[in-house]
């Protein structure tokens, strides 16, 4: 289940979701420039597939953001049921596993350790936001 819950974390950051005609918003980030949209609140739906051999998996994501302050995401297998809710603000990312009644707060540095990604909020919404 754990290993699941990275591979969607992993599909999720970087997926891409498209979004409507709004201002570009032109950014430099270490090296790397990064163009955005500028909009106050976005929602968007996104089917994930996972397949590991025999197992096969479907969901339904839910995406919503608030401009440089907040990313939430949860995740419904099926029949509407939610498993995961991820919440992402700009200084830590709280996790709502329903499936195995658990729950997790961290830092963006404890998340990056972890998975060996060093990713922080604002690269996480440029990346949704392609």
């Amino acid at each position: 289940m754990r290993s699941m819950i990275r591979y969607i974390s992993i599909l999720l950051i970087l997926g891409v979701f498209t979004s409507c005609n709004k201002k570009l918003i032109h950014s430099k980030q270490d090296n790397i420039e990064i163009n955005t949209f500028k909009f106050n609140y976005f929602t968007a739906k996104a089917k994930l597939n996972y397949t590991s051999g025999e197992q096969k998996l479907s969901a339904v994501a839910n995406l919503r953001i608030k401009y440089d302050s907040l990313i939430w995401i949860t995740i419904s297998p099926g029949l509407g049921i939610e498993a995961l809710r991820l919440k992402l603000t700009t200084d830590s990312i709280f996790l709502i596993d329903r499936m195995a009644h658990k729950y997790k707060k961290s830092s963006y540095r404890e998340f990056n350790n972890f998975y060996g990604i060093n990713l922080n909020f604002k690269w996480i919404q440029a990346i949704m936001l392609g």
